[in-house]
């Protein structure tokens, strides 16, 4: 099982949102939200900017990011655009 922790600021700053299980719809639970930096401790996290796992997409690592462990300090670190809408996350 996956676990991550998503900050909307670059540098592990400002809101957090733990992430621990799949859901194709955040928007409908009312819990999308923008992410800018992360901390994966466990597993492979695929973050989608559509509900349903589609459209973009931006997959981390608990053995990813520029030191190989898991810390992601801003949006050069997964070769994305920041800050990134997640609209739905499978764990």
């Amino acid at each position: 099982m996956a676990r991550a922790l998503l900050f909307s600021n670059i540098g592990f700053q400002g809101a957090v949102r733990e992430i621990r299980a799949s859901d194709p719809d955040l928007v409908l639970n009312g819990r999308d939200f923008e992410f800018s930096s992360a901390l994966v401790a466990s597993g492979t996290l695929t973050l989608y900017a559509e509900a349903g796992y589609q459209g973009a997409s931006i997959q981390l690592d608990a053995a990813g990011g520029p030191e190989s462990d898991g810390a992601y300090e801003d949006h050069a670190d997964w070769s994305g655009q920041t800050p990134f809408h997640v609209r739905s996350v499978q764990a």
